[in-house]
């Protein structure tokens, strides 16, 4: 089958998708909609896209008239030699469309690139889950996106220090709300700030421009644990400092393939509770860094680790890692000595890339790896185990 083929296949329900963002569809036809897009990916993706478009002309200010304008046009109509009717037309016409002009000036040539874009897309049918209808909000979102204090000043140029960052139409991880541009930026790639920091799943965002392109959009700015995605290159970074004896006594709760290149977290990078903590960029194929962070008790480790998660939006013992689906589960026997549950989750960051987080008895552990590799990373936190075959995660040494 040919792109032309496949997209003759397809445009009807596109033609349905544009309609729905400003009129209402038929029950037959809206039922017809939501089963092609439950199916098809691409579709799915172009149709948050008209939506995002939708909202960008809803954006712009209002044209309006100066009061000297209304009074030249006025006084030409009134004109006892005035044109023919037919001119007077014409003229009304191009009035019109000139104040249309005036007013989509703005985002015009941004749609015109993202229907071009669309255009060229190959028409991909890819079978994913069914987002509800009336997806329910997170923790984060249930009243909007909060504007963080602080954080990186508009017009201020960044770098890229992450080897895939994405670029999305909202500030959210909801692809129900949110569309994804491609590809993913690299190191290399510069952008500048236009707004920001928005606060939403657990995140900061900011809609920048890239340079050298016409895409615009919302990125992160880092991972949850602190690790920055966009850096400012005119601000001097500051460098880890020499391990502590907590930080070496840290080293040695996870295997020893996991604690490598390990530095030191200050205080103001630590989540709630924890008294220390170090980061080990390993930057594998796999895995781009370990975090551990030491608590003053297991139970300490165990709240924090339940309230990031919900912060997340996973739910306590819901959902497969091992199958790509953001969940929960205990583990609780090791060294074959019965010991307090242990908490295990998985999810994904904005940029796609799979997040994997444990308890450790008195410690907590999080594994970023690289987009797509989530069942990867799972059997390598397990030990190459496709699951809690053995009685703990091998990664979790000291609890």
């Amino acid at each position: 089958m040919t792109t032309q083929d496949a997209f003759a296949m397809h445009e009807p329900y596109l033609e349905l998708a544009a309609t729905a963002v400003d009129f209402a569809l038929s029950d037959e036809e809206r039922s017809a909609l939501e089963r092609h897009l439950a199916s098809c990916g691409s579709c799915r993706h172009r149709s948050a896209m008209f939506g995002a478009d939708a909202q960008a002309i809803g954006e712009q200010p209002p044209f309006q008239l100066s009061a000297a304008g209304f009074d030249r046009i006025n006084l030409r109509l009134r004109s006892r030699d005035r044109a023919s009717l037919g001119t007077l037309r014409l003229v009304a016409i191009a009035a019109l469309l000139a104040l249309i002009a005036v007013g989509a000036v703005q985002v015009g040539a941004q749609l015109i690139q993202n229907l071009e874009r669309e255009r060229t897309r190959p028409v991909v049918d890819t079978a994913l889950p069914v987002a509800p209808s009336t997806p329910s909000p997170s923790p984060s979102q249930s009243a909007g996106p909060a504007v963080a204090p602080g954080g990186i000043a508009a017009g201020t140029v960044v770098d890229v220090v992450v080897t895939g960052l994405r670029v999305r139409t909202q500030p959210t991880v909801d692809n129900a709300i949110s569309a994804k541009f491609d590809p993913l930026l690299g190191p290399g790639s510069r952008l500048r700030i236009v707004d920001g920091p928005v606060s939403a799943d657990d995140y900061q965002w900011y809609l920048v421009e890239v340079l050298g392109s016409p895409l615009r959009g919302w990125v992160s700015s880092g991972d949850h644990d602190g690790t920055p995605w966009i850096a400012d290159p005119s601000v001097a970074s500051i460098g880890p400092g020499a391990l502590t004896a907590e930080d070496r006594a840290l080293m040695v709760t996870v295997r020893a393939d996991a604690a490598l290149s390990c530095e030191h977290r200050t205080a103001d990078t630590l989540p709630a509770r924890a008294t220390s903590g170090i980061r080990c960029r390993l930057r594998t194929d796999l895995v781009d860094h370990v975090s551990v962070y030491g608590y003053n008790n297991a139970a300490d480790a165990m709240s924090t680790y339940l309230e990031r998660m919900a912060t997340s939006g996973v739910p306590p013992l819901k959902g497969d890692c091992a199958t790509v689906t953001r969940g929960d589960q205990t583990w609780g026997v090791v060294g074959g000595t019965a010991a307090s549950a242990g908490r295990i989750g998985c999810l994904l960051d904005p940029n796609e890339a799979p997040i994997i987080r444990m308890t450790c008895g008195a410690a907590n552990v999080g594994i970023m790896g690289r987009p797509d590799g989530m069942p990867s990373l799972w059997r390598w936190v397990w030990g190459g185990q496709p699951g809690p075959d053995p009685e703990a995660p091998t990664i979790c040494q000291g609890a």
